[in-house]
């Protein structure tokens, strides 16, 4: 009777040390998309590609349809809020479900979207090296 109660007892051990792994393991697992979150999104990297696929066709400094160049991180500054997407009128303007840009074009991919939005969230910082006089 005593190695039956003790091969309970083992596998009750085993079956608790399963789930504090699998716990362990999913803390883990979120920790890292926490972690890869809070990873600073870069200008020049992440966010100018995505403007000069999308946006550059009709807003360059030759273009400037509606005025408006996004050529430069200056001249995307003047539209962007640092910290407040709500408050950015370039991130207004390609998301949501009234998204009115790109104009004649599909709308920005959802990853492009949320590229912009952690940017903006994040300071909109240029992390471009700065230009040579």
């Amino acid at each position: 009777a005593g190695d039956w109660l003790r091969s309970i007892a083992d596998s009750s051990y085993i079956l608790k040390l399963m789930f504090l792994k699998s716990v362990w393991l999913g803390a883990g697992f979120a920790g890292i998309s926490l972690l890869r979150g809070a990873e600073p999104v870069s200008f020049t990297n992440q966010v100018k590609p995505i403007l000069v696929e999308r946006c550059l066709a009709c807003h360059s400094d030759k273009e400037r349809f509606g005025g408006l160049s996004l050529e430069k991180f200056d001249d995307i500054a003047d539209f962007v809020t640092p910290g407040d997407t709500e408050k950015s009128r370039l991130f207004v303007v390609v998301s949501g479900e009234r998204a009115k840009m790109p104009r004649g074009g599909p709308p920005l991919k959802p990853e492009q979207i949320e590229t912009l939005r952690a940017w903006i969230e994040q300071g909109a910082k240029n992390d471009a090296a700065p230009a040579k006089p």
